[in-house]
């Protein structure tokens, strides 16, 4: 678990772990110089209940979530780790249920429950748990390039996964999205039908996007290129687990899709409506984005740029 200036809801999230069906191992606490209460309130939280287990790590800096999530996995010992976050809650099997499958499931590295949603504004809110199956089936290397579909509290992965994992991750990777990358590449992704947690939505995490400048585009675009390009090389070190069509497929998907975001780059920066209407022209909607929400934001860069 990461935590930073987390006192609203983190006592929910405490107790979903603490009273599991299965007691993890071990629970490691990641705080990133919380400035409010929540260090505190961990610490009376573990002692109250004498949680020896539970461990609570103050980092020095403020690291960033990204970096934070990733330096923790490191220091995890157990077989299998779950990320988790701050405010949300957990089904009370969820522990038991997930280490379950992945267990039972040797080609499964990374496995993905559901969750629901809730808002803090709803005080009616009781946790449901939807009807389920416990169907475990796999993502699927298709024809467009795949980006993450669950977030990271819905995961639990091996944590062999992670000497080789980190060759290529960069600090300004997500954690749940490289490692879903990662997995993905591997064929190793595998989704479960069972609704572990419930994700909490608030003030904080549940803002209204603002606007997007020329310049924030730019970025969103070149750290895309940067995933692409680190999906490449991790392509390149599991070869051997494909096909030689297998690996071609896979790496040909890869290349068109950096070859589109690189040409998209370009004219973000460079604007301007005929070079809009040239992009489209050259690179039909074919790397798994709607056609028409496509058009309609490039559309609209074109006003802010011009």
């Amino acid at each position: 678990m990461t935590t930073f200036n987390g006192e609203r809801f983190l006592v929910d999230q405490l107790n979903s772990l603490r009273l599991q069906t299965q007691q993890p191992e071990e629970v490691l606490i990641f705080d990133d110089k919380s400035t409010d209460k929540t260090t505190g309130l961990i610490e009376e939280y573990i002692a109250r209940h004498q949680l020896h287990n539970w461990k609570l790590h103050r980092n020095t800096v403020n690291l960033g979530w990204r970096q934070n999530f990733m330096n923790g996995f490191m220091q995890a010992s157990q077989d299998i780790v779950f990320p988790c976050d701050q405010d949300d809650v957990w089904a009370l099997d969820k522990i038991e249920t997930m280490t379950s499958v992945i267990k039972s499931n040797a080609q499964v590295e990374l496995l993905c429950c559901r969750y629901t949603s809730f808002s803090e504004v709803d005080p009616s809110w009781r946790p449901t748990r939807l009807r389920e199956s416990n169907r475990v089936r796999p993502v699927v290397f298709g024809s467009t390039f795949e980006g993450i579909r669950r977030p990271g509290c819905t995961f639990c992965f091996r944590r062999a996964i992670l000497e080789d994992a980190t060759q290529h991750w960069r600090p300004s990777f997500a954690h749940d999205s490289y490692i879903w990358l990662y997995c993905w590449l591997k064929g190793s992704l595998y989704l479960l039908d069972y609704e572990g947690v419930h994700y909490r939505r608030h003030s904080t995490n549940n803002t209204p996007p603002a606007p997007k400048s020329r310049t924030s585009a730019t970025d969103e675009m070149a750290l895309m290129i940067d995933y692409l390009k680190a999906a490449d090389k991790i392509l390149w070190r599991h070869k051997d687990r494909f096909s030689n069509a297998g690996y071609h497929r896979r790496q040909h998907v890869i290349n068109r899709t950096l070859r589109f975001y690189s040409a998209r780059l370009g004219v973000v920066s460079t604007g301007g409506f005929f070079n809009w209407l040239t992009f489209l022209g050259r690179y039909p909607v074919n790397v798994g984005l709607n056609r028409r929400a496509m058009i309609a934001a490039l559309l609209v860069r074109c006003v802010v740029s011009s």
